[in-house]
């Protein structure tokens, strides 16, 4: 047996252990020496050294199966693994054992939120700032849940209190930037960069945030260079990546675009921006087949997609699929987009037609 075999088939022994132990409102009594091996699992983990800090947990797991702490290390393990599946199972062992315990919901929430289910992101997170308004990261997060869906000015408050709790955030005032750009406060943006960029002038994400508030306000060359800045120590960052594509879209350099897109997606099939920027080239080009594809695509990864809705109808409509097209500007009428409908020739002609 594989290595990697012989864990997966622990792991589901644990996990009929887990479920055996039931659902708790109350931490469960741990021995201490599961505290010391759980412990020694964080550290490990830290230290990037996956296979020992799983042999920690597990053992932590050992003297007591139902212990959340060390259920959440073993699904911080198998997410860095990209065991999405295990690691969400492993995460809602965690919060069944203790249905107060904040990293389990958050880390439920971070995981739903990458996969693009922004309605289960919210909800998770949701649980984690019930249980503790004052966890900022939790807080954090489901502001990024809400900037997903739409809902900025829920964000904005969700991010104002993340760092009222905790003034020296420098992600949570970089993040404030960019809505503040996007609803046109330049005053405001400027100086939620600068007070991002004085806590933390190293920060790969804060430099990527301030390419997204340069970006917003049309400063392309400076954004550029502030994404290429967040890329240097990171060069897997998906979002530093994406957001110098439609930098290079902006500027007219399409293949640039292209290529930037390409990567994105080589990383993160899934990437709902990435795919809507790539179906929307694809329809430039004239070949819809292919940007209808892309863009329910972008749409399976984030359903409350209203750009991609008006492209995919146009899209449908150049194939002449006129039935499926119109449903399309139909759910933009439905879900308060209506004025995105009008604004588009092939909705208001498909949904004049009778």
């Amino acid at each position: 047996m594989t290595r990697h075999a012989a864990t997966t088939t622990a792991l589901a022994s644990l996990l009929a252990l887990a479920l055996a132990a039931g659902c708790a409102h109350v931490p469960p009594k741990v021995p201490m020496p599961a505290q010391a091996r759980q412990a020694d699992g964080a550290r490990l983990l830290q230290a990037g050294d996956l296979d020992r800090a799983e042999a920690a947990f597990m053992l932590a797991t050992e003297y007591q199966p139902c212990f959340p702490e060390a259920l959440n290390g073993l699904g911080l393990v198998a997410r860095a693994r990209g065991e999405r599946a295990l690691a969400r199972e492993l995460f809602l062992r965690a919060v069944h054992c203790h249905n107060d315990f904040v990293e389990g919901h958050a880390n439920l929430g971070v995981l739903a939120l990458e996969d693009g289910d922004l309605a289960t992101a919210e909800r998770a997170l949701r649980a984690a700032v019930a249980v503790d308004p004052g966890s900022v990261r939790a807080r954090y997060d489901l502001g990024l849940a809400l900037i997903a869906s739409g809902r900025h000015d829920l964000a904005t408050g969700e991010l104002r209190k993340a760092v009222a709790a905790d003034p020296g955030f420098a992600l949570g005032h970089a993040q404030l930037a960019a809505l503040e750009a996007h609803i046109g406060n330049r005053a405001a943006a400027d100086a939620a960069v600068r007070r991002a960029l004085d806590l933390a002038p190293a920060d790969p994400a804060v430099h990527r945030i301030r390419g997204d508030v340069l970006r917003a306000r049309g400063e392309h060359g400076e954004a550029a260079a502030a994404y290429e800045r967040a890329l240097r120590p990171r060069p897997g960052d998906t979002e530093a990546r994406f957001g110098l594509a439609v930098t290079f879209l902006a500027r007219g350099d399409v293949s640039r675009a292209e290529a930037e897109v390409g990567r994105v997606l080589a990383a993160r099939p899934g990437h709902a921006g990435a795919r809507f920027v790539r179906g929307s080239l694809r329809l430039a080009a004239g070949d819809a087949v292919a940007a209808v594809a892309d863009l329910r695509a972008a749409l399976a990864s984030r359903p409350h997609y209203p750009e991609a809705r008006l492209q995919l109808a146009t899209a449908l409509d150049a194939l002449s699929d006129r039935t499926a097209a119109r449903l399309e500007c139909r759910w933009l009428q439905r879900s308060g987009e209506a004025d995105l409908a009008r604004r588009s020739p092939a909705c208001r002609r498909l949904l004049a037609a009778r």
